[in-house]
């Protein structure tokens, strides 16, 4: 197993040992949230690898994890939350979920879900999440309101 493979199995077991994470969520959101996790550990583990020591490779490794781990806190929490916010909060908690993982908000897309949110179930909400974070890059999109 070469050492990148190894990275990204533990980077992955210690989001899976972490139930607060996907405490919130149905095992088919859960599914798709850690799909999502194991492409960007993955793809933080390349980063890595690039890095002139080992100390800056671990050090970039446990940064991008962390960050990983954020985005799925807050898929977690949203999911669970999203009947006891109001349309504001709402739409803050989306933006920040969307710039937590690296990409411009969708305002579009953060007032259609924002405003569609109490008639959805749990699961689509979620997988919807899912969808927000797995949008276009930082900078590709501009809040029109703002």
């Amino acid at each position: 197993m070469s050492q990148r493979d190894r990275a990204i199995e533990r980077g992955m077991e210690r989001l899976l040992d972490d139930e607060r994470l996907r405490s919130q969520l149905t095992d088919r959101v859960a599914e798709l949230v850690l799909s999502w996790a194991e492409a960007r550990v993955a793809e933080a583990a390349d980063r890595a690898a690039t890095a002139s020591n080992p100390q800056d490779r671990q050090s970039q490794f446990e940064d991008s994890l962390r960050r990983i781990r954020s985005v799925m806190r807050r898929i977690n929490d949203l999911t669970g939350a999203k009947d006891g916010m109001n349309d504001e909060e709402t739409r803050a908690e989306l933006a920040e979920l969307a710039k937590s993982a690296g990409k411009s908000p969708d305002w579009e897309e953060i007032d259609r879900l924002g405003a569609e949110r109490r008639s959805m179930c749990p699961e689509d909400f979620g997988m919807r999440l899912v969808k927000l974070v797995s949008g276009e890059p930082e900078g590709s999109a501009t809040d029109p309101d703002r």
